[in-house]
């Protein structure tokens, strides 16, 4: 229990919104946390112009 207490404690500090779940009977713990931000991908890239971001070209006909 004093592993669960601390565990929220410090959760509280994070500014993503997070859930524990609870402990397992092999001692896992199970937390869910929400994104905050977008993913690098997201920040560092744009949409290819061509393809709208799919990946993929229209063909040859």
């Amino acid at each position: 229990q004093m592993v669960m207490d601390e565990l929220k404690r410090i959760l509280k500090k994070d500014r993503a919104k997070t859930t524990v779940v609870g402990m397992s009977g092999l001692g896992l713990v199970e937390v869910t946390r929400k994104k905050v931000s977008r993913d690098y991908l997201q920040v560092f890239t744009d949409e290819c112009p061509y393809c709208g971001g799919t990946g993929k070209k229209r063909g040859a006909r």
